[in-house]
């Protein structure tokens, strides 16, 4: 019968619409910390120009306490996912959405599309599928191709349900605190080598991970140890990671030899 149920849109929607109340009523409850809130609010409503927001998945639930209305966040169609993108609805912002199987790649042409209309999109450089806590290459040659820089968010919440997932998802609790930290990566140069790439991948990983200890240490948690680096991700060919600039669609030319 469940099942039943989360075939319809109807009871998408009541479910949305109650983890959009959970989600604020937590909100309204927690005592915020915001570290460095000078680099997002350069970038928030009254900006046009747009930006790379990168979290950790497990952080998600996290992002639209401290984001502006429009702007988008890049999830996998799940069985079960237009929870989702029901949810971020609630709170102004949308979804684009893609395949699970094709979850470890990055919809290019769709995204730079997005981005040229002035929209900032959000990434979970670790997700759909993992490994936790260690970025694919993507959202550096996202930033390489739209010349934007990426903002990192670092969110911990005193009060916490650590979920048994691959990611150790987080699920805030009322009447904690709450600290969110930002930090400013400049864009990827357009001319970067696979190796410089590499680098600026490397260098975000770093950032994103040490922020997340350093928060959570704050905040007197545990942290969540991310996964060990030669961890594959399963169903995937490696060079399924990387995104390459968008085909040549124009005829071909009949006097090119």
């Amino acid at each position: 019968m469940f099942k039943k149920l989360m075939q319809q849109s109807w009871f998408h929607h009541c479910i949305s619409a109650a983890i959009f109340g959970y989600l604020k009523f937590v909100g309204w409850t927690t005592r915020w910390d915001i570290i460095n809130p000078n680099i997002s609010q350069a970038f928030r409503e009254n900006s046009p120009q747009p930006v790379l927001y990168a979290l950790w998945h497990n952080r998600i639930a996290l992002a639209p306490f401290q984001l502006n209305h429009g702007v988008k966040c890049l999830v996998s169609a799940h069985r079960d996912g237009r929870l989702v993108p029901e949810t971020l609805k609630f709170f102004g912002m949308e979804a684009i959405t893609i395949s699970s199987k094709d979850g470890a790649k990055i919809p290019l042409r769709q995204l730079l599309r997005e981005i040229k209309n002035g929209t900032s999109i959000i990434l979970t450089p670790d997700g759909p599928r993992g490994p936790r806590q260690r970025v694919k290459p993507g959202i550096i040659g996202l930033s390489r191709l739209s010349g934007l820089p990426i903002i990192v968010i670092s969110c911990a919440f005193s009060n916490r349900l650590r979920l048994n997932s691959w990611d150790h998802f987080m699920l805030p609790l009322p009447w904690g605190r709450g600290i969110i930290q930002f930090a400013k990566l400049d864009n990827v140069p357009k001319d970067a080598s696979l190796d410089e790439q590499e680098s600026y991948r490397q260098n975000l990983e770093k950032i994103m991970n040490e922020q997340a200890l350093e928060i959570e240490t704050q905040a007197g948690l545990s942290p969540i140890v991310p996964a060990d680096p030669t961890e594959k991700i399963k169903g995937y060919k490696p060079q399924d990671l990387y995104i390459s600039p968008p085909k040549n669609t124009d005829p071909p030319n009949p006097h090119r030899k």
